[in-house]
């Protein structure tokens, strides 16, 4: 089908199967009682209303390309394009594949009752930003390099329960947002920020993460590590609320400076030297370097203060006029 404006194309008994077609206006593609499926390209130069309620769409052609908006309406999806991908509020009730040229951003909120499967193909560096805060995730997300690769990954997500990403070992910023659920920090390689609000706590149990630029941890629950280590070459800031502890523990982290907008009991471990930020500790606050120990901002802590910098030549300075211990 070739045409300059809109298409609208629909079967109410069965399959559709749409051949190589370029469509200068928008597509409607409707089966109610059977599968979208393609033989040849689609070039959509407005947006694309893809349903197959129940069933399955799948439009796996490389040389796809939607310049413009696409909802998705099915029980499994599959989709391949050479262009930025924009999607429109959707509902995937079971599998969700994508296969990516350039991208992919949100105009809408998207559900995926099961998987969320990107593999990234022909470019580098590709932006994920998957950030709408409607979004419904409720299975494993998994982001694959294969002939592309990932710079940018924001994902927000108000399903319940723990993330669980299967993300590229090397990223530029990563941005996590799971209003309902919590976090475990995965082992990688960030050139960029670490971004991370979770509702229910935030962890890091296993691996090394490094985090080129700053991290933001912001929390509704505790953020602990019970292994792993985080590494931070610019400001690490930490926010768990005045009820919930921050426990970074692990001999080999290693900061540049931190600080802490709230927490209950603290404790933090360097292997080198550590600057505090200003910070406000409504328990008990734990540091130990490896190194010198200076601030630069003011302690508010409620509870006890302990600091240990090692033995050697390594110094403790903590000088400020405003400290309150």
């Amino acid at each position: 089908v070739a045409t300059s404006g809109k298409l609208t194309v629909a079967n109410t008994t069965g399959a559709l199967n749409l051949g190589t077609s370029t469509v200068g206006g928008d597509l409607s593609a409707t089966a109610s009682s059977g599968d979208i499926s393609q033989s040849g390209a689609l070039s959509v130069t407005g947006t694309s209303n893809l349903s197959a309620t129940g069933k399955s769409i799948d439009l796996q052609q490389a040389a796809n390309n939607f310049s413009k908006k696409v909802a998705l309406t099915a029980k499994d999806a599959t989709i391949a394009t050479n262009s930025a991908l924009i999607l429109d509020a959707g509902n995937v009730s079971n599998n969700l594949a994508l296969t990516l040229g350039k991208g992919v951003t949100q105009q809408g909120a998207l559900t995926v009752g099961g998987t969320l499967d990107i593999t990234l193909n022909a470019n580098a560096g590709q932006d994920l930003m998957l950030d709408n805060g409607g979004n419904l995730l409720s299975g494993k997300i998994s982001i694959a390099n294969v002939t592309g690769s990932a710079n940018d990954v924001s994902i927000s997500n108000a399903a319940s329960g723990s993330a669980n990403l299967a993300l590229p070992a090397s990223l530029h910023n990563l941005t996590l947002d799971y209003s309902n659920g919590s976090v475990d920090i995965a082992a990688g390689s960030l050139t960029g920020d670490l971004k991370v609000v979770a509702a229910n706590g935030i962890s890091q149990s296993s691996g090394t993460l490094a985090v080129t630029g700053s991290a933001t941890l912001t929390s509704g629950g505790a953020i602990t590590q019970s292994g792993g280590v985080l590494t931070v070459g610019k400001t690490t800031t930490l926010d768990a609320g005045s009820g919930n502890a921050i426990t970074l523990n692990q001999s080999g982290n290693d900061f540049a400076d931190v600080k802490v907008i709230a927490g209950k009991d603290v404790t933090l471990v360097d292997k080198n030297g550590l600057t505090l930020g200003a910070s406000t500790v409504s328990g008990n606050l734990k540091v130990n370097t490896g190194g010198n120990l200076i601030q630069s901002g003011k302690l508010l802590v409620t509870g006890t203060s302990q600091f240990d910098v090692g033995v050697g030549a390594n110094s403790l300075t903590l000088n400020d006029s405003d400290n309150d211990f």
